[in-house]
């Protein structure tokens, strides 16, 4: 398990470790916290945010990404997969 912060994401030693092809075989899933953030601040997020994708596009096969939180209002509590 590696936690890492968006801004981290976007580091050069995190880009080697992506590069990295015994690393790249055993990443399995991305997972993204404090996705509320997504959806309380809309398109004003943070820049990091708006490039996790670029992890993701790196990976040397498809792999699943999930998003998840804690805080998300009831109210906004709806299927964000679209």
């Amino acid at each position: 398990i590696i936690l890492l912060s968006p801004e981290q994401l976007e580091s050069s030693g995190f880009r080697t470790v992506m590069d990295n092809k015994a690393f790249a075989t055993r990443l399995c899933i991305m997972v993204v916290d404090e996705a509320h953030l997504i959806d309380l601040w809309g398109l004003s997020i943070r820049p990091s945010y708006k490039k996790i994708g670029w992890m993701r596009s790196r990976a040397r096969r498809h792999i699943p990404m999930f998003a998840v939180t804690a805080t998300l209002q009831k109210k906004k509590n709806r299927d964000r997969s679209t």
